[in-house]
């Protein structure tokens, strides 16, 4: 299911989002910014099949669970 793909992609950027600011001292939206910028040059490419909406759930969703970490 769709969803699942989504929820599954935001829930590997929170993680390689933490692995970076806890490894580089890169700020939160530094971080996600790149993580970002990454799932859309693979869209773009047509790498992965996510609309422009599903990469803005997904951005949307991996801010959701770092914060839920980091709280």
């Amino acid at each position: 299911m769709r969803i699942d793909a989504c929820e599954d992609l935001a829930s590997q950027l929170s993680a390689y989002a933490s692995r970076k600011i806890a490894s580089s001292g890169l700020p939160l939206d530094v971080a996600l910014t790149r993580a970002e910028k990454g799932v859309r040059v693979k869209v773009d490419a047509g790498e992965w099949d996510f609309s422009q909406r599903g990469v803005a759930w997904v951005m949307k969703r991996t801010r959701q669970l770092l914060a839920a970490t980091n709280d």
